[in-house]
């Protein structure tokens, strides 16, 4: 038996439907072949409705059993089912459905060609291979929504699917440029991980959870109005924001990159800053934010294919070199890195960007990331990945968030 707020609601980590737990109904375990066609998850993800176990409403019957379970959710309630969603049916991760945890959702923001699946899956790959150890925390993956099994899978199944092409040993490659939401439900579902800190205080060796939701999000989303209101309704929900932000399209360097880069060509001529001010005013007509207020969210602005800036600054620039991150978040390097970068976006042509970002975010900072380290072939083809400073902006988050300590100095 487990308390819980009666009156907090959360977030549904693959619709975003807000809802007291309460509220979901169980989905019971398919008993002799029984099952029927699911037609929530068939609306939602516009595909043919899963054959999946039966969904039941498990509302009680008088005042006294509804007070009850808004407070309390008990052993049985989980042993009889798994938990989903009211709106969308998807089942909830565990230790959200029991009330031990809330969903955190960290959205992954920039416009086409910014990089955002291939920074995705180095990302998630070095969380795993690197920053766990590095850092201190536990990175295990939770259970998402496989669309063409039609059933619940772990999340390293789509991480493999989707990003395995960049580790592949034989022949590594770039991720294909992701689809739009309007004819790709795939990318509707997220990928999901518990991530396990561990502190001390006072000699008391504590632990905090969260199960972290990632989404790779498709850029052109972004540019049709239509679309990223269906779409972008996680943005809402979520309790940190990474931009990623295309050094081709500040206007100072178009002319100053190096020749032969297969990147160079591959502008879009979509101005950063279109992008951010789409997303303040999804945070304005969906949360309520004011026009003369800022957004609270902890929000790091990263500059992408750093690799490609090299040849712009000084030889002994912290872009140039990896972070490190012990037992702890590089506090001090991080405000050094974010305060180079304000001042290069000023020299090359982005002075009123970094205006309007100190306007409108009261917790921000700018960072520098290469997801490869180098330029691709044309067909996508890369030597072996050498990627930098990949997890500041995520460590910075969960810092801000006060779920990671700084390091020592």
């Amino acid at each position: 038996m487990r308390l819980i707020s009666p009156i907090k609601k959360l977030h549904c980590p693959f619709c975003f439907h807000r809802f007291h737990l309460s509220e979901a109904p169980t989905r019971r375990r398919a008993n002799h072949g029984a099952s029927e066609p699911d037609l929530r998850i068939a609306a939602f993800l516009d595909i043919e409705p899963p054959e999946l176990g039966p969904v039941e409403d498990d509302s009680p019957e008088t005042a006294w059993q509804r007070a009850w379970r808004r407070c309390v959710v008990s052993d049985a309630d989980v042993d009889r089912g798994r938990k989903v969603c009211p709106n969308c049916h998807l089942d909830l991760p565990h230790k959200i459905a029991n009330g031990e945890l809330q969903p955190e959702t960290i959205a992954i923001i920039g416009a086409r060609n910014a990089g955002k699946s291939n920074y995705l899956g180095v990302l998630l790959h070095l969380l795993k291979e690197r920053y766990q150890h590095e850092v201190d925390f536990l990175f295990t993956p939770e259970p998402t929504f496989d669309i063409s099994q039609q059933k619940s899978v772990l999340s390293t199944r789509l991480l493999k699917r989707r990003y395995g092409c960049l580790f592949d040993v034989q022949s590594p490659k770039t991720v294909a440029q992701t689809k739009s939401a309007e004819g790709n439900p795939d990318i509707r579902i997220p990928l999901i991980y518990r991530l396990t800190f561990r502190a001390s205080f006072a000699g008391i060796r504590t632990k905090r959870c969260i199960d972290l939701i990632l989404f790779d999000a498709a850029g052109e989303d972004l540019e049709q109005p239509d679309v990223v209101e269906h779409f972008y309704r996680y943005v809402s929900a979520a309790s940190g924001i990474v931009f990623l932000l295309d050094p081709l399209e500040l206007p100072d360097l178009e002319d100053r990159l190096e020749d032969g880069d297969s990147r160079a060509n591959s502008r879009t001529d979509v101005d950063p800053a279109e992008v951010i001010k789409i997303v303040l005013d999804l945070f304005e007509t969906r949360a309520g934010l004011q026009a003369h207020t800022n957004l609270r969210i902890p929000t790091a602005f990263a500059l992408a294919k750093a690799d490609l800036l090299d040849g712009l600054v000084h030889p002994s620039s912290l872009i140039r070199r990896d972070s490190l991150h012990e037992c702890g978040f590089n506090v001090e390097d991080c405000a050094q890195v974010s305060e180079e970068i304000r001042e290069h976006l000023c020299q090359w042509g982005g002075s009123t960007l970094v205006h309007e970002i100190a306007a409108r975010f009261s917790d921000h900072a700018f960072f520098a990331v290469s997801a490869l380290g180098q330029s691709p072939s044309e067909d996508g083809a890369l030597e072996p990945i050498s990627a930098r400073r990949i997890g500041d902006p995520l460590l910075w988050i969960f810092w801000r968030l006060g779920y990671l300590s700084a390091m020592s100095s």
